[in-house]
Order: structure tokens, then C-alpha cells, then sequence
């Protein structure tokens, strides 16, 4: 009884170990509307939920050492999900998603131009955000990632 008890307590406490290690992200996620954008899911490349935004669109959280790529999925519609690389240096993320926007009548090539257009756009909303004291840093701290539709 005393072993599997023992066993226990390790197996335990290598796990507590194990899910502390890892790198303390917080930050902000807002629209390209300088908007807060509340009730954001923060997963991992394997859609595992690791976090979410509050009311405000602020989170704070810790990921796996090993994780580089987050991907931002709104609870509901209206913006679309964002793939990340986090750089290696950064602790403070600041991030802008992009709207959802209806293309009627449109060629999926077409349709990528135009979000392609807006996506090249991110930096300059960056920039607003930071000079409307939205955003705590002047360069974002991620590299966003285009994905066609």
C-alpha cells in the first residue's frame, strides 16, 4: 500500500513540475476596429484550448516551452482565426485579428487577394493602436501567419 501511495505522490508531483515549465504570455487581442475582442480561445497548433480573453480582450497565461504557433479562434462570428509565431523573446503579446468579412459572388482567389490586402495592413493598425495608447509596444511581438481560404 505504502508503494502505490509513493507511486502516486510521484507521479503526482512530476506532473505538477512538468506543467509549470513554460513561458508566461499576457497581452492583449483586439479587432482591426482597435476593439476588444472578449472570449477569444488561445489553442496550441492542435486546437487545445490553453486559454481565453476576458470581457476585454486581455489574457494572461503560461504556454509549453516548447510551443512557437498559437491559433486565436473567435467563440462567434465576426472574426477569423488567426495563426501566430510567437518570438522567442517576447512576453507581452499584442495581437489583431482580422474581421470576417461576406465576399459575395467572388472567386476564392479574389477573395485572398482582398484578405491578403487587409492582412499586409496589420503592422500600420499596430501602429494606430500604439499611438492611441491601445497597445503597450510600438512593433508587434508575433508574426502573423496568412492562411488561404
Amino acid at each position: 500500500m505504502k508503494f502505490i501511495v509513493a507511486f502516486i505522490f510521484l507521479a503526482f508531483s512530476s506532473t505538477l513540475v512538468i506543467a509549470q515549465e513554460g513561458k508566461l504570455l499576457n497581452g492583449m487581442i483586439i479587432s482591426e476596429d482597435l476593439k476588444g475582442l472578449p472570449y477569444i480561445r488561445i489553442c496550441n497548433t492542435d486546437t487545445t484550448v490553453l486559454s481565453h480573453t476576458d470581457s476585454n480582450g486581455r489574457f494572461s497565461f503560461t504556454i509549453p516551452e516548447q510551443t512557437t504557433e498559437l491559433l486565436l479562434c473567435g467563440m462567434y462570428a465576426g472574426v477569423e482565426w488567426t495563426r501566430i509565431k510567437v518570438r522567442d523573446s517576447c512576453a507581452r503579446l499584442e495581437v489583431i485579428m482580422m474581421n470576417e468579412w461576406i465576399y459575395d459572388f467572388m472567386s476564392a482567389r479574389k477573395i485572398n487577394r482582398k484578405r491578403f490586402r487587409r492582412f499586409k495592413r496589420l503592422s500600420q493598425i499596430h501602429q494606430e493602436a500604439f499611438d492611441q495608447k491601445i497597445f503597450q509596444s510600438r512593433e508587434p511581438c508575433v508574426v502573423y501567419i496568412f492562411e488561404a481560404h
